[in-house]
This record gives structure tokens, sequence and C-alpha cells, in this order.
């Protein structure tokens, strides 16, 4: 695995910003005014009269597509202007809401998002916003800058990750990205991230929008275990597809009943070995240490 970053038409208007983002593949950012993070506090509330005991749920876990469809579209409303300042060449796919109830299971586990768009010629990004402070105590995010460079691999539910089995050890090498109620962290979808438990008294609600390079198709990877070799499948998908799982949490691994198969490649896994992890985490601190106390806000200290 290369430290390769692509080129492609920026997705950011402000060039320091879209430079940032394309070094660290993740920023923080103000975004959303007082009168926005009160809408969305208004609406989380409207679409979840009563709230689950514990957990970490995201509304595109629920089997009702009308609902998560609305969610979407309520989200995406009272956001688009404010993402279409800070976007430019930029498309968004969809919006959620993610929260935490109180508790030691809300905790997100480590990942990257899967590969959605073809990464050498474009860019795929999630922008978590929290309607409340986020801090370390009620489990915001953490991430490792400069993995989306590293670690780029194809990434599916069907195939491992090159540190699988080694999450403790990239934890410790991890970067808190603490965040108010309206600003935003920017987030390649290849970025490494996570979140632990919001161990608060309270929610922590946030939206999170996927908004991806304008012309770029939306693509699905998918291996069948029970064959005998590395063929991955490839599938172009709407934008809505990640609204269609009926259940998710099972769906996610079956081969796709929606969208058009376009063709099937080999992959190697990933070597996942503590020395490769190691050097791979190496590698990403050489490429973005940690910043100096006067480095522009928006870097991800």
């Amino acid at each position: 695995m290369t430290s390769t970053t692509p080129t492609c038409p920026p997705l950011l208007r402000d060039q320091d910003l879209w430079q940032g983002l394309q070094h660290a593949g993740c920023i923080r950012v103000p975004l959303l005014p007082p009168s926005a993070v009160d809408q969305l506090l208004q609406a989380f509330a409207h679409f979840h009269p009563t709230l689950p005991s514990g957990g970490f749920i995201s509304s595109t876990y629920s089997p009702d597509l009308r609902y998560k469809q609305a969610v979407s579209d309520c989200i995406t409303e009272i956001v688009r202007p404010h993402l279409d300042s800070l976007f430019v060449n930029h498309r968004i796919l969809g919006a959620a809401f993610l929260y935490k109830m109180p508790g030691p299971q809300s905790a997100l586990p480590m990942h990257q998002d899967w590969t959605v768009v073809d990464e050498d010629r474009f860019v795929a990004t999630n922008v978590w916003m929290p309607l409340v402070d986020a801090d370390v105590e009620n489990g915001t995010l953490y991430a490792m800058p400069g993995s989306h460079r590293v670690m780029r691999g194809i990434r599916a539910p069907t195939l491992p990750f090159c540190y699988s089995g080694h999450e403790a050890l990239m934890q410790q090498n991890m970067r808190a990205l603490a965040t108010k109620a309206g600003q935003a962290v920017v987030i390649n979808q290849a970025t490494v991230h996570y979140s632990p438990a919001n161990l608060s008294d309270t929610v922590r609600p946030a939206v999170t929008v996927g908004v991806v390079s304008a012309p770029a198709r939306l693509r699905f990877y998918y291996r069948d275990k029970q064959r005998n070799d590395q063929r991955l499948e490839m599938f172009e998908q709407d934008d809505d597809f990640f609204l269609r799982f009926d259940n998710f949490h099972q769906d996610i691994f079956l081969r796709p009943t929606v969208g058009q198969a376009v063709g099937e490649l080999d992959y190697a896994d990933p070597p996942r070995s503590a020395d490769a992890v190691e050097a791979l985490i190496r590698q990403c601190q050489s490429l973005c240490p940690a910043p100096s106390s006067d480095a522009p806000p928006w870097q991800c200290a």
C-alpha cells in the first residue's frame, strides 16, 4: 500500500481547506449557525419521541424506508445551503441521524467507510455534525490523519481491513476530535475512525451527510465467501442505495438485489501482521504529525 492522493477536481471551495482534506483526510470547520442546530434538534425530537435505553443508533438502521427517506430529506433541506457554501463540484448522497445513548454499549467500532466511488479519480466524504458539544466523555470522533493515503485497499462489508485484529494498537495512536455544536468534521471515507462510548448522562445526537465528487458513480463491492477465489463483484448503485437495506446489519453482507453488476476483479486481502500495522501507523504519523500550537484551527489535533 502506498501513500498516494488521487488527483481530482477540488471538492471544497477554499483551497487551504481542500489541501488540508487531501493531506490529512479530515478537517474540522465551522458550518452551522445556531438556528440550523436548533432546527436539527427539533427534527431529532420530532422523529424520535421516544429513545432506546442504550446503544449507538443510526437512522439508516431502521427497516422503515419512509422514515429513513423523511429523515434524510429533512436534514438535507436544513444543511444544504451551508454545505453548498463549503463544497464545490459536489453531490449530496443523503443524510442520517447518528445518536449515542448513555452507556458502555454506545461505542462505534473502528472502521473505514466502504469504498463507494472510484477513489483514483474522485473523493467521497462524510460530514459529521454533532448537535451538542462532542468530547471524549460523550463519544466524539477519533481519527488517524493520513490513513486515507496509506490504507488504500478496497473496503466493503465482506472484506477484512488491513488492521483487523490490531484495533487496540491503532486506538493508541488516534486523535480525539473534540467538536462544538455547529462545527463539522469533513472526513474522507477512507480515513480510519471510531468513537468511544457516551459516558455522560444525556443522549449525544449528531447528523451525518454523504458528499461526493459530482461526476462520481456510486459503487458497492461484494465478495461471495462461498467461492474459492478472491474475486470481487462491483455494482453501480443509485444514490439512495444505503437507505434501502431492510435489515441493515444482515443485508450488508448479502449480494445486492438492486443496482447493476458492472464487472469483477481480483483482489488480494491486505497483510495484517502486527509489524505491518505498526509500519502503517508510523507512515501515517510521518505524513501527518500532530499540529503545532499555531496550526490553523481546521487542522485536526
